[in-house]
């Protein structure tokens, strides 16, 4: 016989993210958005482990370790979740980028929202965030303007949120342009 607790967590989850999203149409007119502020990836705190990957003094270790050092060809920016409430942000390339969003999209909301605005990512750059979303009720920009307000989550199983990034960066759109999406692994 089938514990009748085992679907009730998935569901709860599944509830709280459903009811949990209200777009600006349902928030009145008048409604002033607090979105979260804009991040300059050159000046963070240490709580947030920033680094420059490959300076000479990295140990070889973890400088070819690759299970942590890759990327795809045409993506040097990358957002990888790690955990179930933060994400390591890492970027493959000697010239630096501007005015870079990184969007978010959960698996049951079919719009992708602003969750991170960085206006400078300095070259191989890498930093940890927690997801905005885990630590409380926030407002979010949708793509196309508008508002949503996401309630706060408890957390994120693999797959569970995807993310994407944009810039208006011209380094950003030659990135965009090459076809090849070859794996670059670093090892020994």
């Amino acid at each position: 016989m089938r514990k009748p607790i085992s679907w009730f967590f998935p569901f709860v989850v599944l509830a709280s993210i459903i009811l949990g999203c209200s777009d600006d149409d349902s928030q009145g007119e008048n409604y002033k958005a607090n979105y979260l502020p804009t991040i300059d990836a050159t000046n963070l705190p240490v709580g947030n482990s920033p680094m420059t990957m490959f300076e000479d003094n990295e140990s070889s270790s973890k400088m070819y370790d690759n299970k942590d050092r890759w990327f795809r060809v045409n993506q040097p920016m990358q957002i990888i979740q790690k955990g179930k409430d933060s994400v390591q942000v890492s970027l493959y390339s000697p010239v630096g980028l501007t005015d870079v969003k990184i969007y978010a999209k959960l698996v049951n909301y079919d719009k992708r929202f602003l969750i991170y605005e960085f206006t400078k990512v300095p070259a191989f750059h890498r930093s940890f965030h927690q997801i905005p979303l885990v630590n409380g009720k926030h407002d979010y920009q949708l793509e196309n303007g508008k508002t949503v307000t996401i309630d706060k989550i408890d957390g994120f199983s693999s797959g569970a949120i995807q993310f994407s990034v944009e810039s208006s960066d011209p380094l950003f759109a030659k990135f965009k342009k090459i076809k090849s999406n070859r794996l670059v692994q670093f090892s020994t």
